[in-house]
């Protein structure tokens, strides 16, 4: 994994320089030397700014430098300034277009910036060269997830894991995309090998109770997140994994001591910020449930399900303002999410606008047929304007798909 440079320092580098191009001067190819091995050394002793200082330097004094432009732009792809380092590389591939190793620092300024078509050309034409190349194939793995290609992720892993047999962290990760694919005998078989090779390993237990958890074998799920506490006591996500099947157990209690031990150790958890939600929700500690997906929200502003449960949380404590708030900015990101929808019928619903309530209804169960709340809700505004058959249809409907309070008022709406 490549290592991350921390947040102060990027700030630190923000007040910098803006890379140019295009540049006349003429060519001093000696002192450009000189001033890329001075930034190398810079780029050695962690000093971010005075490296990007060399290197431009370097390229003032030789325009055509290929490495300076090359080196300058995976420095700055490491202090997530992609935008700058995919002009620098595009630069150093322009003077040097036979640079393929080049392709790779490109696909990872590309794929920070989201472009994961771009990457994945990128990465090919550079396996191109060099098939066999281990660092090239776990990069388009991870781009490849990152698209949501778990079949080609899983392909180029597999490719890998050939090459390197006993890397239990290869196996670990594809154990993982497995999971995502639903392929839990495959993933349980790829977390047994890792135990084999690493058996003292906090992270292989916390990976194989995963694989346990989406088998629902909680109990073996339990006992294997205990091991990964035991050998690691500071793994965060043990704690809130084991939260989870807690939880499948009704052990909400259980489960919110272990997402308090959990967020404590590592705060920068979304997901088990939400889910701590949930447990304090659930035992009617509704401010601090809110307090916690806020802060969920203040991580990723973006966070679909932080907003959702948000809208909810607030649509429950009769907030109908805050509740529109959230379900319309939930509707706005994600145009095609039922349950955005369905809450933003709800909300519509309170304030009495059927009209607006029912479109939203309307396209939740086109987007998604198996809905019961939006059956359910869809059905109850149509029996409210009359349409007792439609109405009854739609509480059936969401019944016969598990709501519970869907069969009640079809028993009580519909008895006649």
């Amino acid at each position: 994994m490549r290592a991350l440079i921390p947040i102060a320092l990027w700030c630190v580098v923000l007040l910098g320089f803006n890379p140019v191009h295009g540049q006349t001067a003429p060519s001093n190819q000696g002192a450009a030397k000189e001033l890329l091995i001075k930034a190398e050394n810079h780029v050695r002793m962690a000093n971010w700014p005075e490296a990007i200082k060399a290197y431009t330097e370097a390229i003032a004094n030789d325009p055509n430098n290929a490495e300076a432009y090359a080196s300058r732009g995976k420095l700055l792809g490491q202090l997530g300034r992609s935008k700058e380092s995919l002009i620098d590389i595009q630069k150093a591939l322009e003077l040097n277009p036979y640079a393929r190793y080049m392709y790779d620092e490109q696909a990872k300024a590309k794929m920070m910036l989201a472009d994961y078509k771009g990457a994945l050309m990128d990465l090919d034409r550079a396996l191109e060269q060099f098939p066999a190349d281990s660092s090239l194939l776990s990069n388009r793995a991870r781009v490849k997830e990152q698209a949501n290609d778990v079949d080609g992720a899983i392909s180029d892993l597999s490719l890998l894991i050939a090459q390197r047999p006993n890397e239990y962290a290869l196996l670990l990760q594809r154990a993982l995309l497995y999971l995502r694919s639903n392929r839990n005998d495959d993933a349980l078989i790829d977390v047994t090998r890792a135990e084999e090779l690493s058996a003292e390993n906090g992270i292989v237990y916390n990976v194989k109770g995963m694989v346990q958890l989406s088998a629902n074998a909680i109990t073996d799920a339990i006992n294997s997140f205990d091991k990964a506490i035991a050998i690691n006591p500071e793994l965060g996500m043990a704690y809130v994994n084991r939260a989870e099947a807690y939880e499948e157990l009704g052990d909400t209690l259980s489960a919110l001591k272990d997402l308090d031990q959990g967020i404590a150790i590592e705060m920068n958890m979304p997901n088990a910020l939400i889910n701590r939600a949930m447990a304090r929700k659930t035992l009617g500690d509704h401010q601090g449930a809110m307090s916690d997906l806020q802060e969920a929200l203040t991580l990723n502003p973006k966070n679909s399900i932080a907003l959702y449960d948000k809208g909810l949380l607030r649509e429950q404590l009769g907030d109908r303002t805050g509740a529109m708030e959230n379900a319309e900015a939930l509707v706005r990101q994600s145009p095609d999410n039922a349950d955005a929808l369905n809450l933003r019928g709800s909300v519509y619903a309170i304030f009495n606008d059927r009209e607006s309530a029912l479109k939203d209804f309307d396209r939740a169960i086109q987007l998604d047929p198996t809905h019961a709340k939006a059956y359910h809700n869809r059905g109850m505004i149509r029996i409210f304007n009359h349409q007792q058959g439609f109405g009854c249809e739609d509480l059936r409907k969401s019944a016969e798909l598990g709501l519970e309070e869907a069969q009640r008022k079809h028993r009580y709406f519909c008895s006649f």
